[in-house]
């Protein structure tokens, strides 16, 4: 099976000056971008083991070893680093995205769901954080809101176009689109993040075409298809 971050990179955090440069500014501008950079990989570390809620401006200075003075030159508070990583993971996974030429419906959604999967094997500390944060603030809700809806309604655009050409069975494509997408992006924060489902992290393929023939049997039922090894509904 291949790994769970195969083809998915971590978050690579984006740079970003809040001043202007001096003199020197290509030393001024690596100086910057190392110390933005470490506080960001430090808050990272500290919200995957404290969590966001019990994190602390003064865990995090004290994990990168930077002043208070440090930090706040860099990020307004913990809202704001958290932010950034999140904006940083949400950028990563649009690059990432490759849009899909097959014409066999099952290997476009397989793309579709492993995609989304290694986004979250990737970054399931962000995205845990965010997950749960999101139902008490509502900004984070907004950004997670943001990130299922882009997922969402690339599923919905391509349901559409198969419910206009006749391909697949007649179905409300919002509802469906919401639930198929929802059914995934759930399973993730289940499986990656609370790791309440008993399968290995590095099963992710095996995840990937068991959601993707659950997928595509309710639209198209027992029609063969061309990845996996399930053609057939049984």
């Amino acid at each position: 099976m291949a790994p769970a971050s195969q083809n998915m990179m971590t978050v690579e955090i984006g740079y970003r000056t809040r001043h202007k440069p001096r003199a020197n500014v290509r030393s001024d501008v690596a100086e910057t971008m190392s110390t933005r950079d470490r506080i960001l990989d430090a808050s990272r570390q500290v919200f995957a083991r404290l969590g966001y809620v019990g994190t602390s401006i003064e865990h995090i200075v004290t994990q990168c070893h930077v002043s208070r003075g440090t930090f706040y030159y860099y990020f307004k508070n913990k809202e704001d680093v958290f932010e950034q990583l999140v904006l940083a993971l949400s950028k990563a996974w649009d690059g990432a995205r490759a849009a899909s030429d097959v014409s066999d419906p099952y290997l476009r959604i397989e793309a579709g769901n492993r995609s989304y999967l290694q986004m979250w094997a990737a970054n399931p500390d962000i995205l845990a954080n965010l997950f749960q944060i999101a139902a008490i603030e509502p900004r984070f809700d907004e950004l997670h809101r943001e990130i299922r809806i882009r997922f969402i309604e690339r599923i919905r655009r391509n349901l559409e176009r198969e419910l206009a050409s006749g391909n697949c069975r007649q179905l409300d494509p919002v509802v469906a689109s919401h639930a198929m997408g929802e059914m995934v992006d759930s399973f993730a924060y289940r499986w990656l993040a609370l790791r309440s489902v008993e399968i290995d992290h590095s099963e992710l393929e095996h995840v990937v075409s068991e959601l993707s023939e659950l997928w595509y049997h309710a639209l198209y039922g027992g029609r063969p298809h061309e990845g996996g090894t399930h053609g057939e509904a049984p």
